[in-house]
């Protein structure tokens, strides 16, 4: 008998479910929502069809479960409603085994999301991603008339009043050739800002900007133009006016790229491996390659400093031929500054070129060295800057017989070396600059960078176990509210449609909600624990709601 009853059950659950998965999975996957989510725009006919395609298994790791316990409040509570659980009651047989289809479901349900959500959704993100790489520059047009700025993850913020993206014949005429793989995006009207660290470095406003995709790289690069730019330098105090000014290589906008670390890209056994290992994470390799480079700018200082102290004189052979020749009464490296810097008293440049010299004397001064890493496909390299102050004379024998005073503070012209150039005195490993324990002998500068690079290995940790306490909670909440909505439409009687979609999706709004809450709150450090709390406390409390009504309510 209760082999029949049983099949009969599950028989009902299958169907409603099947219906119910069909419908839902249909409903938010063509309806447009999760377009919107990914925030995909100006998409091919082709890649709407690819994207249809993929949506469904996503789309339905969500849907799933919800029908699971549409099904289950829909079917218990019909049976309540027509009187067969009390007929079942009446011939002796504990309707509480009946529960044992529901509970079958859930199992199977929470199982095949589990392995969707940390198998197979990571996939269709990535795919997801290609096509909006694919299409970057609808969707940078798109996001310039929607929000009117556009911001990259280095450097540049670009504010706009109109963009458009140019036609092949328009493409071809800005660019002076034809090829398909770069695409242009003109910007009208713009303003722009771009950073060094937090700080403004300049500002200015062009008629038009161009944004160049080139698309025959890997990765893609960007390069941005502007025509007719009227630039405010911060540094310099000074105001230019330039017919068309290169901005550089740039990395793609911040929407796409981001500064986080893009979780929903990895799968459960990458998750994992990246827990234990968070140094080898792009995010934190990439930092690492910034330190190292500002290893590389303390190491040439050393070098220069060592070389004025005991031969009195550096000197410095550029890439193209130059040489330049340093002086200076006393030399002092500045432990405080942002980046490596020598503090010269007296001291004196000549920059050589040929059989052509150029003196540079000044009663102080100081000599910046900047890592650049910011150019893609480009060869990192270390710029040293020059800054004189006070008394600044320059003297060039082929245009003056005497030294001629200049305003202060002045700036020759810098030098850049390939990092390939620059000799590495002073290297650490990974372990070592990761090691809290060890100390190495850096300025304060670096030390405060290696302190930040600690503190992102934590972050990333924290953000790997709240994403995966998230997955996990996630799946196994499928079991304790399937149970909740089969018990609940038991007691209330929720054989009508409205009344079960109610018993079912009250609790699970708010289980999604606490565990949502949860993942933000373990991903912060102050509140790590209390958020992994949050995420398992709501599913054992679900889990006692669910023995409290089932043993004390519909048991009697």
């Amino acid at each position: 008998m209760i082999g029949i009853l049983h099949r009969y059950v599950l028989r009902e659950l299958l169907k409603n479910f099947a219906l119910t998965a069909i419908g839902l999975t249909l409903m938010f996957g063509m309806g447009g929502g999760l377009f919107n989510l990914i925030r995909i725009d100006q998409i091919s006919p082709g890649d709407v069809a690819r994207l249809l395609l993929w949506f469904i298994p996503l789309v339905a790791s969500f849907m799933l479960p919800i029908a699971a316990l549409l099904s289950c409040a829909l079917v218990y509570g019909r049976l309540a409603a027509d009187n067969e659980l009390d007929a079942c009651k009446a011939s002796g047989i504990n309707i509480l085994r009946l529960l044992g289809s529901a509970i079958g479901l859930a199992i199977v349900v929470g199982a095949f999301s589990f392995w969707l959500s940390n198998y197979k959704v990571p996939q269709l993100f990535q795919r997801i991603d290609e096509i909006a790489q694919h299409n970057i520059e609808d969707m940078v047009v798109a996001k310039l008339k929607d929000q009117g700025h556009l911001s990259f993850t280095k450097n540049y913020i670009i504010y706009a009043d109109d963009a458009r993206k140019l036609n092949e014949e328009e493409t071809q005429k800005v660019l002076g050739e034809n090829d398909p793989r770069k695409q242009v995006v003109l910007i009208e009207k713009a303003a722009f800002i771009e950073f060094r660290e937090d700080d403004p470095v300049r500002t200015g406003t062009a008629e038009q900007i161009l944004l160049v995709f080139d698309k025959s790289k890997t990765p893609m690069s960007m390069t941005i133009r502007t025509l007719r730019a009227r630039i405010f330098d911060h540094q310099r105090l000074q105001f230019t006016s330039m017919a068309s000014l290169p901005l550089g290589l740039q990395q793609l906008p911040a929407f796409l790229s981001g500064s986080r670390m893009r979780l929903k890209f990895l799968d459960l056994s990458e998750l994992l491996y990246y827990q234990d290992h968070p140094s080898e994470t792009p995010a934190v390799q990439g930092k690492l390659k910034r330190f190292r480079l500002e290893l590389a700018g303390l190491s040439e200082a050393a070098q220069i400093l060592d070389s004025m102290r005991h031969s009195s004189m550096a000197v410095l052979k550029s890439p193209s031929g130059q040489e330049y020749r340093i002086r200076a009464k006393r030399a002092k490296l500045d432990d405080q500054a942002r980046r490596p810097r020598l503090e010269l008293l007296e001291p004196t440049i000549e920059q050589v070129e040929g059989k052509h010299v150029r003196i540079y004397r000044a009663s102080k001064g100081d000599m910046t060295f900047q890592a650049n890493s910011d150019k893609q496909n480009s060869p990192d390299s270390l710029t040293i800057s020059f800054v004189l102050r006070d008394n600044v004379t320059l003297h060039d024998p082929q245009e003056t017989s005497k030294p001629v005073q200049q305003p202060t503070p002045f700036e020759p012209p810098s030098v850049q070396l390939p990092l390939d150039a620059v000799p590495n005195r002073i290297s650490y490993s990974d372990e070592q600059i990761l090691n809290p324990a060890l100390e190495l002998p850096l300025p304060a500068s670096l030390q405060q960078m290696r302190k930040d690079r600690l503190g992102d290995i934590r972050d990333i940790q924290r953000q790997i176990t709240a994403a995966i306490h998230s997955r996990l909670t996630m799946s196994a909440s499928t079991l304790v509210l399937v149970l909740l909505a089969a018990a609940l439409g038991i007691l209330l009687r929720g054989g009508h449609a409205l009344t079960a979609f109610g018993v079912a999706f009250v609790p699970t709004v708010i289980v999604v909600l606490v565990i949502t809450t949860g993942r933000q709150l373990a991903e912060n450090n102050s509140t790590a624990i209390l958020g992994l709390a949050t995420m398992w406390g709501v599913i054992a409390l679900m889990a006692l709601v669910d023995a409290a009504i089932v043993f004390r309510c519909i048991r009697r």
